[in-house]
């Protein structure tokens, strides 16, 4: 539908299936609807008025008529007993006369109360198609397919690097088509039947090209380290799908499946260097990541039971560990640092847990 679009998740943002990660309103619509809600209101009330007013009008003209068959028929009477016949039959008529208008009369009200009932009732019904319109037409809810992140940025490649297309067809050459790319932004007017945003599920896929003599390190099951210069970030991502050209090609196309970056979801084409080499350290949770005075390093339980800074050197890191070195033997790490101050006692349960 067309209206302003209120990106309720950022650009970037997780969600799961199910979450709103968007609404588009139509306040023209919205306005237009409510202004003739109230004109449909102000007829009602001039509809029932009317009514009132004719109801009021047709009784005291019958009243007339009543007062005067009351009097016609005295008339009648005394005619009667004076044996005046033919008066009496000039008033019979008159009589017949009075009785048909005041059929009429009823006639004429109850046509009056139908035409008015009729156009109330179509008024009603107005009423409550507008009702429904205001709460399915001027707003609508985007909400997540399936759990990923979001993005509100298209380029024209939708569709064509999907998946399925990267999984099942030996592409040694990208797509290429006229690249037309444009960002929706919060607060801007949308058109209907226009994409507004998509869900990039995860693994985010990356398509690379490298030489034929790292085979062997590809095709292990082991997950690659990527490093994003560019943008001082990497992921940690496993090997998918591997393209060989065949009679003995100097390259090998490589899938690599990893978690999406938000910093790179409007980019198709990127810089990245893949660690071939194994780092050897520390595996540590990214909860015990600590940076004082400049100097990152990690809180370790001393001898005396308190918490206590100790530098160490950051090999490598994604989004839920980093990899050091520095660390001693046996040095016990705290996991979560969140509330955790220099010199604090700390308590150390299932201290196996906590040694690395």
């Amino acid at each position: 539908m067309e209206g302003i679009i209120h990106q309720v998740i950022p650009e970037g943002g997780k969600v799961k299936k199910g979450e709103v990660v968007a609404k588009v309103y139509n306040y023209e619509l919205e306005t237009e609807l409510k202004k003739r809600r109230l004109e449909i209101k102000q007829e009602s009330l001039k509809s029932h008025l009317f009514l009132l007013r004719h109801g009021s009008r047709i009784k005291l003209r019958d009243k007339i008529l009543i007062a005067e068959l009351d009097n016609n028929i005295s008339l009648f009477r005394e005619k009667l007993l004076s044996f005046k016949l033919d008066d009496a039959k000039g008033i019979q008529k008159k009589l017949d006369e009075l009785v048909l208008k005041r059929q009429e009369l009823n006639e004429e009200k109850r046509t009056y109360q139908s035409e008015i009932a009729n156009k109330i009732k179509i008024l009603e019904k107005e009423n409550i198609n507008i009702y429904r319109s205001l709460e399915k037409d001027v707003s609508y809810v985007f909400m997540a397919d399936c759990d990923g992140v979001v993005s509100y940025y298209f380029d024209g490649y939708e569709g064509k690097l999907s998946s399925d297309t990267i999984l099942k067809t030996p592409l040694w050459e990208t797509p290429k088509i006229e690249i037309n790319p444009q960002k929706i932004r919060n607060g801007q007017r949308v058109q209907a039947r226009t994409p507004v945003l998509k869900i990039i599920e995860e693994p985010c896929y990356i398509l690379t090209k490298v030489s034929s003599d790292n085979r062997d390190y590809f095709e292990s099951k082991e997950a690659r380290v990527i490093l994003f210069p560019e943008y001082h970030t990497q992921i940690s991502a496993s090997v998918e799908k591997i393209y060989d050209k065949g009679y003995h090609s100097p390259e090998l196309l490589v899938v690599l499946a990893g978690q999406a970056i938000p910093s790179l979801l409007t980019k198709r084409e990127i810089s990245m260097e893949i660690l071939l080499s194994k780092v050897s350290g520390v595996a540590l949770p990214k909860s015990s990541k600590v940076e004082k005075n400049g100097e990152v390093g990690v809180y370790i339980v001393d001898k005396y039971g308190k918490a206590k800074f100790f530098p160490v050197s950051v090999k490598i890191e994604d989004a839920s560990q980093f990899i050091v070195e520095g660390l001693e033997d046996g040095a016990i790490v705290i996991k979560d640092t969140a509330n955790i101050k220099e010199g604090m006692e700390v308590k150390v349960e299932e201290q196996e847990d906590r040694k690395y």
